[in-house]
């Protein structure tokens, strides 16, 4: 359906922009590295586009790209909150804890005054390896009814919480499926 959207309308940076996050929840990293690049010949600032970007550079392993495009869409975003917790849980994944946990307490305190989903931190707490926190925050955010569960089985970011029962706990309280054939890498 996306690549008849795109067919339709390819210069929509809306569309281009899902099929590089349909990509990416698909773990066609490659592919989706190559549609995220096509789709920012089209709008360089969008960040949206930078903020996908980063993760899927993330996953593959190249933290100083997923850094510097975390970078940019935080930037292009105006600060916004879930490019900022992609940003943390980079710096995290990538080894710079001390930058994870400034991000994560900067956040910490927004939240004190704006909304910022528990998913949000869930994220950055897996990143960190702190499975226990990560689940803690995924509960909060399933009782807050968090937009951002419907990802939460296919979500990259939250790989390493599938072996956990408490994660296949918290699908099971949605009716998620624990598993969606897709192997993780």
């Amino acid at each position: 359906m996306i690549k008849h959207a795109q067919e339709l309308d390819p210069l929509s940076l809306i569309i281009n922009v899902a099929a590089g996050w349909m990509l990416y929840y698909a773990r066609l990293y490659d592919q989706a590295i190559e549609q995220l690049r096509k789709t920012l010949e089209l709008e360089p600032n969008y960040p949206v586009t930078h903020w996908i970007l980063g993760l899927v550079y993330r996953k593959t392993g190249r933290y100083e790209m997923a850094i510097a495009e975390g970078e940019r869409a935080v930037d292009s975003s105006g600060g916004n909150p879930l490019m900022r917790a992609a940003l943390a849980q980079t710096h995290a994944t990538g080894g710079r804890k001390d930058e994870a946990l400034k991000m994560l307490n900067d956040l910490a305190e927004l939240a004190k005054q704006h909304y910022v989903s528990p998913y949000f931190f869930a994220g950055i707490h897996a990143g960190l390896g702190e499975n226990d926190r990560a689940l803690e925050c995924l509960k909060t955010a399933h009782n807050e009814k968090s937009h951002w569960l419907i990802y939460l089985h296919i979500d990259p970011s939250m790989d390493n919480l599938h072996d956990d029962s408490r994660f296949r706990d918290v699908l099971g309280s949605m009716g998620l499926p624990s598993s969606i054939g897709i192997p993780a890498r």
